[in-house]
């Protein structure tokens, strides 16, 4: 299956290389677009960040897979191909180049026309500590093969796998297993795992269904069938046994496979599973579609349910359940459903129908507490649109995204205790959100144009308590992406 690059993937990769708002003293927010520029949370300045020249940039045509998460090693890969045919007298060539320092955003950011062409027969993946390559190749015969190296560009070990066309998915939290796809048909997909660095396969025998993984009904589908623990490597996924479909969680070198049934599945109806691992892996959160697969008798729904990992305890929480089931892309949050740091609460939009008409209806964002198994409705949207859900880290308020237009987003800071405690509204005209990694502000940048026509952007700090911190606007600024980082390291 070839390697599809989209706006979504490139997104996707670049939040995977720089990560998540988890380390204390990150206070520069890097805004990525036409130019690098970093602003700082506590001095209120942005600055431009000049790209690191370097010439290794113009031949690397898969810059945005082949750069370490630290952003100081950049990978080269030379593949027996040739104006897309197989030369089998051209070996495979790896080889690492150094940076004394991270290269800078920007330089990751590249418009899809200038990627390609890229390598249908080739994946590189670095793993997320940035101590390992993985790069899976495949031959004409569509024999697969797959190879480690470490750093410093020494390829370790070649190894043939057992499947043919084997696809990158993404990397366990500690670096020891990467996860790997097969397509057999359009709807039936397989699963395996390369541990690391001895790359023994794992082989999963059942079939995994699509519809029970993440970014597969996507224009360019960037699909993820893996949904790891957030520590350690226990692998979850769902596969369909004879007529039922099961819960998987696989600890691929411990105690072998656990699995949760998820009933049977019936004629003419359609199934879709999306679990989600609570912060501390001590639940997982499970959003089911139900859906009619007769045209001439279409109904379906969403319900969620809650699993206790250490006895498979299930409960049920809702019914109607607001989901798209896009959001995740190797282990990031659900857009619509999101645990708090703390574990003790799982946030969630649900549909609230004023009548039979299609898109008569509204988003409620609903509180509940898994200790004491009850449910309270916090927030109301006032329009039929996605949301987004990001719980503060200090898990007392949470910020809620409203899609409208692409210049009438809506943010909502809302006191997740408290029903109904709205702290702020606020339009904004980007589609991302921040909180500070300390958790004690909630940056919001957006795209607006000024009056005499230029674009700008507008950054509006707000304190846990709702309180305007900042609302300043920078002149002919424009922005695609934006991440955390060390104010030092650009």
């Amino acid at each position: 299956m070839a390697f599809y690059l989209s706006k979504l993937a490139l997104i996707a990769g670049i939040i995977a290389i720089f990560g998540q708002q988890t380390a204390a003293g990150q206070r520069c927010l890097a805004l990525v677009a036409d130019k690098n520029y970093l602003f700082n949370v506590d001095t209120e300045q942005l600055t431009d960040v000049a790209p690191v020249e370097d010439a290794s940039f113009s031949k690397n045509d898969m810059l945005d897979q082949t750069l370490s998460p630290d952003r100081q090693h950049l990978v080269f890969i030379d593949h027996h191909i040739q104006n897309d045919q197989i030369i089998p007298d051209l070996p495979i060539k790896l080889t690492v180049e150094k940076f004394n320092k991270p290269i800078p955003f920007r330089q990751l950011f590249r418009d899809p026309s200038l990627v390609f062409p890229y390598h249908t027969n080739l994946g590189v993946s670095w793993s997320p500590d940035s101590h390992w390559v993985v790069y899976l190749r495949s031959e004409d015969d569509s024999t697969s093969y797959a190879g480690l190296a470490d750093a410093d560009g020494k390829l370790l070990r070649e190894i043939k796998l057992p499947l043919a066309s084997i696809v990158l998915d993404s990397w366990s939290a500690d670096n020891r297993y990467i996860a790997l796809m097969q397509f057999p048909t359009e709807e039936n997909y397989r699963v395996m795992y390369l541990s690391v660095p001895d790359l023994t396969p794992v082989i999963v025998n059942e079939i995994v269904t699509r519809r029970s993984c993440r970014g597969t009904f996507e224009t360019y589908p960037d699909p993820h069938c893996t949904y790891w623990s957030h520590s350690g490597h226990q692998a979850m996924y769902v596969i369909k046994s004879g007529t039922q479909s099961q819960l998987v969680v696989n600890s691929l070198d411990k105690n072998g496979s656990r699995t949760i049934d998820l009933g049977n599945n019936l004629v003419n109806v359609m199934y879709s599973f999306f679990p989600y691992w609570s912060p501390n892996d001590i639940y997982v959160a499970l959003v089911t579609e139900v859906y009619s697969a007769d045209s001439n008798n279409e109904w379906g729904y969403s319900s969620l349910s809650i699993y206790r990992m250490r006895n498979a305890q299930r409960f049920d929480v809702d019914y109607s359940v607001a989901f798209s089931g896009f959001g995740a892309v190797e282990g990031e949050g659900l857009p619509e459903l999101s645990w708090t740091p703390d574990e003790k609460r799982l946030v969630y939009g649900r549909y609230r129908f004023k009548s039979a008409a299609p898109g008569d209806y509204t988003i409620d964002i609903i509180n509940f507490n898994v200790l004491t198994k009850t449910r309270k409705m916090i927030w109301r949207s006032t329009e039929p649109n996605d949301v987004d859900i990001i719980p503060s880290p200090d898990s007392s308020t949470v910020a809620v995204l409203q899609y409208g237009d692409a210049l009438n987003n809506r943010v909502a800071l809302i006191a997740i205790d408290q029903a109904l405690a709205e702290l702020i509204q606020t339009q904004v005209g980007y589609w991302r959100i921040y909180w500070t990694p300390q958790g004690d502000l909630l940056v919001i940048p957006s795209e607006i144009e000024l009056s005499d026509g230029r674009p700008a952007t507008r950054m509006e700090v707000f304190k846990t308590n709702g309180a305007l911190v900042l609302d300043k606007t920078f002149p002919d600024v424009r922005f695609l992406d934006a991440t955390w980082t060390d104010c030092d390291k650009p």
